[in-house]
């Protein structure tokens, strides 16, 4: 005989958690009058952001610089010296630009504290081994620049404004940029290189990474202790990708696509964020934008963070704040021991040891939810297809019957339950 019982448990107590006229009411707050207290309002299911497919593409080339690059009001097809102001085109003026740039055309590799603006050979200059630019003023300039396997660039301490420096190397090789200013300006590297940039400043700068060859790895890229505004990090398709490594430094209106990204102690504002693996750890980020297939987030903040899509996730000890994620496939959304303040998210996670507070949860018959020790507090479960919950607490959680397929798909083990919304769904008692 079908038995009937489960489907009068679901709809009992009905009226529990109503505020007298059969809204729904969740998340904990004080009667006025000093009572017990009650539940609030409950937030409503809202579709998550949706991304064009253009939100994460990144230009391949950095944007043409206008006809006066050096802002002397003379258009740089008729300026002796597009790179050094000199409204009066006095030749003087730029002497030593002129002949600092022939000594690197020459093949001169030492070349430290020179002035190289708006040098512009007009073919590839090629270096004889290791080679130092530190602290040259490259404004302006136009390089293409080739060194060997082995070898040492030396870009730190220069000034680069408006520049455009194209560096192809070869294996094993290491270009410094510590203490260097990219204003405006865009490098491009090419070949299995080792790009160090400690301290810093990319403002509205772009950098690209290319594979050399068809074979050779990507260049992998390291920044630390950075301030990168309006910059844009650009990495080739290639078989075998560098790393991009970002550690104790700000982000602000930066846009990366890259295929390996690591965050380190970095405060991220305002940007958007896309690598195939996105590791962060003791990361700030907010209001960004996020794709990634694999990202594992451990001590981090997020605050109003749009995920593009959830292939594997993974989250722990941090703190979310209304963050949204799509749907998960089973079993690829872990969070542990985190919190989670006012997020959406679509459905396929598993919480464990975590506090879910005033959020929406689920999307559809598909999306499960797995909860462990945790605790949901004015939670809305928007048809969310299946719910599994050992240990923990339910409280204010607005649920209703067609939510769980009936209650057919739910099951309780251990978990405290408290005042929840209209009308309220009682639980199987045990897992089966």
């Amino acid at each position: 005989m079908r038995r009937a019982a489960p489907a009068r448990v679901l709809v009992a107590l009905a009226l529990v958690a109503c505020d007298g006229i059969g809204r729904p009411i969740v998340g904990p707050v004080s009667e006025p009058d000093g009572g017990s207290p009650r539940c609030e309002a409950s937030p409503l299911c809202e579709p998550l952001p949706t991304f064009p497919p253009e939100h994460f593409a990144v230009p391949h080339a950095p944007p043409p610089i206008g006809g006066d690059c050096d802002g002397d009001e003379v258009d740089d097809a008729r300026d002796n010296c597009p790179g050094v102001p000199n409204a009066d085109q006095d030749p003087a003026a730029c002497a030593r630009a002129a002949a600092d740039c022939a000594r690197l055309v020459a093949g001169e590799s030492a070349m430290p504290q020179t002035d190289l603006r708006g040098c512009a050979p007009a073919a590839p200059v090629t270096l004889g081994g290791s080679a130092s630019l530190r602290g040259a003023d490259l404004s302006c300039a136009r390089l293409t620049l080739h060194a060997p396997a082995s070898a040492t660039v030396d870009l730190r301490e220069i000034v680069a404004a408006s520049a455009r420096v194209s560096l192809t190397v070869g294996a094993a090789s290491t270009v410094e940029l510590g203490r260097s200013t990219w204003a405006g300006s865009a490098l491009a590297v090419r070949g299995p290189a080792r790009l160090a940039a400690d301290d810093v400043v990319f403002d509205r700068a772009t950098l690209m990474l290319e594979p050399g060859e068809a074979s050779d790895a990507g260049p992998g890229l390291e920044i630390r202790r950075s301030d990168l505004g309006a910059t844009t990090i650009w990495e080739a398709p290639s078989l075998r990708p560098g790393r991009v490594r970002v550690e104790a430094s700000r982000l602000n209106g930066t846009h990366v696509d890259v295929r390996t990204l690591a965050l380190y102690g970095t405060t991220i504002v305002a940007s958007r964020l896309a690598a195939e693996q996105l590791d962060a750890q003791e990361v700030d980020i907010r209001d960004a934008a996020i794709r990634t297939d694999r990202g594992a987030f451990a001590g981090v903040t997020l605050w109003e963070v749009a995920f593009e899509r959830c292939v594997e996730l993974r989250v722990t000890h941090s703190e979310l704040h209304g963050v949204s994620v799509p749907a998960c496939p089973p079993d690829r959304f872990r969070v542990f021991e985190s919190e989670l303040d006012g997020c959406n998210l679509a459905g396929g996670v598993e919480l464990d040891h975590s506090h879910f507070i005033a959020g929406v949860l689920g999307g559809g018959p598909e999306t499960t939810l797995t909860s462990r020790q945790s605790v949901l507090d004015g939670v809305r479960f928007c048809a969310l297809g299946s719910a599994r919950f050992h240990g923990g607490e339910l409280r204010c959680t607005r649920c209703e019957v067609r939510d769980f397929d009936e209650g057919r798909r739910v099951c309780l083990a251990e978990t405290s339950i408290f005042e929840r919304g209209c009308p309220p769904i009682e639980l199987a008692p045990t897992c089966g």
